[in-house]
């Protein structure tokens, strides 16, 4: 339906379950975005029209949770995983690389450094 409203880009957040936005995606020669994992990769089959993917890195949050507890320096609690320590994050734009802007990089790029530096501050819950 957002193709056909006129969205020329899906963010679908559904994983795996979101492979019928990649194929809606195709048939109208339009893209979308991935979520969890590089879905470009999880998903090859579909890579033609996945930009790139909004991903939980899992596997650093289980390497420092494992260090910490090694090292005797687990807590437990709430532990949060954001972009300063590496727990989301883009995947590369694989084989759109050309196709992105420069200037949509950059931007990326810049927005991620200002909610490191807690200058932008996402909201934790939508408004």
């Amino acid at each position: 339906q957002q193709y056909e409203a006129g969205a020329d880009i899906v963010f679908q957040v559904a994983g795996l379950t979101g492979v019928g936005v990649f194929e809606a995606a195709a048939d109208k020669g339009s893209y979308a975005i991935g979520v969890d994992v590089d879905q470009a990769l999880s998903s090859p089959d579909n890579a033609s029209v996945i930009l790139t993917s909004a991903e939980k890195f899992l596997t650093q949050a289980t390497f420092l949770t494992i260090k910490d507890a090694l090292e005797g320096n687990f807590t437990g609690g709430d532990i949060v995983y954001g972009l300063e320590n590496d727990g989301v994050g883009l995947s590369p734009f694989h084989e759109h690389e050309d196709i992105v802007p420069q200037g949509i990089k950059d931007a990326i790029e810049q927005a991620k450094q200002d909610i490191i530096a807690g200058t932008v501050v996402p909201p934790e819950a939508p408004e």
